[in-house]
């Protein structure tokens, strides 16, 4: 969904600098709030419910996510690669994804990850095929990786 012509969808969006992604941010906030929900309440109370023992309890069973609240339940967490996952992430992480080419994160990060933690490859294999991914991207994107290294070094 575009809105004042900026989608933040657009994967091109992401790559563009920082400079012109703070411009288009800023003209965003200027527009005004769209209305979702016509009962504010009625949405406070779902929030509230899905954070409840019993639905973060079901959320982590269905989905093996970790809950985004410090009351979840770590007892349920039984495999040794969820372990070492929570403790990394349980004081909060930077949002990966403003790091990374959006293709590598769901091709390589993300696939790569799934396939580990489900014990169907090794840190080896996971690694070597996240680096044929990012080969390719540096290959055929360049323009992309031009991009993201201007938009690093605007990090001190």
């Amino acid at each position: 969904m575009a809105v004042a012509g900026i989608d933040l969808s657009a994967v091109e969006f992401w790559g563009l600098p920082l400079a012109e992604r703070a411009a288009a941010f800023a003209r965003l906030r200027a527009e005004p709030r769209p209305v979702f929900f016509e009962e504010p309440e009625v949405d406070a109370d779902f929030i509230m419910f899905m954070h409840t023992p019993a639905r973060m309890t079901a959320f982590f069973k269905k989905t093996g996510a970790f809950p985004a609240d410090d009351r979840f339940n770590t007892k349920l967490i039984t495999m040794p690669q969820q372990k070492v996952l929570f403790d990394l992430v349980k004081n909060g992480v930077p949002y990966l994804e403003n790091f990374i080419p959006t293709e590598f994160d769901s091709k390589a990060n993300f696939a790569e990850a799934q396939l580990l933690l489900a014990g169907k490859i090794d840190a080896k294999q996971a690694a070597d095929a996240s680096e044929q991914i990012a080969a390719r991207i540096r290959r055929t994107n360049r323009d992309l990786i031009a991009n993201f290294a201007t938009w690093s070094k605007s990090f001190k």
